[in-house]
Order: C-alpha cells, then structure tokens, then sequence
C-alpha cells in the first residue's frame, strides 16, 4: 500500500481489523477500522477508548458512530489526541478518526460529509505525505456515493 506515492508498505497487523504501515526502515503504524453500531452511552466509548489504548492502536477509523454534534463534541473532549468525525443522527451514519497522542501527525485538511458517511485527513505521517478516510457506505447499491 502507497500512502500518497511516498512508498509505504502495507503488513500484516493482529487478527481481524488490525492493519499495521511500514514506513521507512523500522517505522509500524497500527490502524485499525471498527463499525462499533452506536456510541451514545457512556460506558461503550470508554469500553472502545479503553480497546483502542490498551492495544496502542495509532490510528482508529470509526464507523456508524451515530452522533450528533454535541455527543461528537463530548468523544472529542474525552479523546487524548486527534479526534474528527462526521455526524448525522443518533439513530444512523457516523465516522470518525482518533489519532493516538504523541503520533507524529500533522493535519492539513479535513474533510467532513455534511451526511456523515465519511471524514477525510490529509497531513503529514512521520514527515511523509498522507490521507487517513473513514467511511460509512450506503447498504444499497449506490453508484453516485462511491
């Protein structure tokens, strides 16, 4: 896998969803990408932050989150690091991404879906050009989102 030309290598990560990057010589950055169906309680997104910390996941792509704006505030304030998303209701749609503390990320550009189907960051990864996109598809066969 390329990130943006700049000659990353995609490895294998844990089982699952995990997904790790080899940059540069000896670099890995862990990602992993969870439809968690829902973080309007309290307890499910200290559940997933405490999943997300203790597996020292780097970057979390998040989808069907089901937040408006004041709860995506709330995970915002509680997140220690990067955190956008986008958010539509508290019933469907939703992506967010979380950017562990400390990673060396720089933020470029954010694109949000006013439809909350997906968000998109461009910066810099490890001083190498980079997009990080979480998305949400529709469940039908929708030529025009993709």
């Amino acid at each position: 896998m390329e990130l943006d030309g700049g000659g990353g290598r995609f490895c294998s990560g844990m089982p699952g969803n995990d997904v790790g990057w080899m940059l540069g010589a000896m670099t890995a950055v862990s990602c992993l990408t969870w439809n968690v169906r829902g973080l309007n309680d309290q307890r499910k997104v200290r559940h997933v932050s405490a999943y997300i910390q203790r597996h020292r996941i780097d970057v979390c792509l998040l989808q069907e989150t089901h937040l408006e704006a004041q709860t995506m505030k709330r995970l915002r304030a509680g997140w220690i690091g990067v955190c956008h998303g986008a958010v539509f209701s508290r019933y469907a749609r939703g992506v967010a991404i979380l950017l562990r503390k400390g990673l060396q990320w720089r933020t470029h550009r954010v694109i949000v879906d006013p439809n909350g189907r997906y968000v998109l960051l461009g910066g810099t990864l490890l001083d190498r050009p980079c997009r990080l996109v979480s998305v949400y598809g529709p469940n039908v066969d929708d030529p025009g989102f993709f």
